[in-house]
């Protein structure tokens, strides 16, 4: 397990490598737009932050000086990030994947699919836990609801192998239509996935490969 986590997130330190960080955001809380930037938001500043958290700090750290903030630890060894992120990710064209899973269930799943690759939570992934001030109902013991699921930035080979078992997401409040092509084959007009329909078109309120929301064909 140690090697195959070795493989995916510090073999390919080579600069270009393009990382990238995934993100996943469950769609049947039905977030406003407001409230799905804001879990967004948490996904994108939770895996730096943790980083400073980490940071030797007292009353001698840090230390001011010129306006800035300087951490030193008791070895006098300056704060450091890991190579193969900056070269890959910060230096690089800082791409994140936006993923759609249908409820608290699929997010564990992708959870579980990122520690089948040696990845540890609170380190390489983890999720995030809204307080519940606004919009959402606690559904943990500890008051929070879990809105969506971050990682680190991945390898390009381990991020489309996980990526490729979930859908982009898209906006549920955009409806789209099927488009006929022959007979009983219709084709999303979002993803292009064809589906054959049988029954009035009407009852397919959301297209199974993509999940964009359908509207009703003229």
């Amino acid at each position: 397990m140690k090697e195959e986590t070795k493989k995916h997130t510090k073999l390919d330190t080579g600069i270009n490598q393009e990382y990238r960080r995934l993100i996943f955001i469950r769609k049947d809380l039905d977030l406003s737009t407001g409230k799905l930037i804001a879990q967004l938001g948490h996904c994108v500043e939770i895996p730096w932050l943790r980083f400073f958290k980490k940071l030797p700090l007292s009353k001698k750290n840090p230390i001011s000086k010129d306006g800035k903030y300087y951490v030193v630890d008791k070895s006098s060894k300056t704060f450091y990030f890991p190579k193969d992120i900056m070269d890959n990710y910060i230096n690089g064209k800082i791409v994140k994947t936006v993923l759609q899973v249908k409820n608290l269930n699929q997010l564990k799943k992708a959870a579980q699919l990122l520690q089948e690759e040696g990845l540890k939570e609170g380190e390489d992934f983890g999720f995030v836990n809204d307080a519940c001030r606004t919009e959402l109902k606690p559904e943990n013991e500890n008051g929070t609801c879990t809105t969506a699921l971050w990682t680190m930035p991945l390898s390009t080979e381990l991020a489309h192998k996980i990526s490729k078992k979930f859908n982009l997401y898209t906006d549920s409040k955009k409806e789209y239509v099927w488009e006929r092509k022959d007979s009983n084959k219709y084709t999303c007009s979002h993803c292009g996935s064809q589906q054959i329909i049988m029954k009035p078109i009407q009852i397919f309120k959301y297209c199974p490969e993509c999940g964009a929301k359908m509207k009703e064909n003229d």
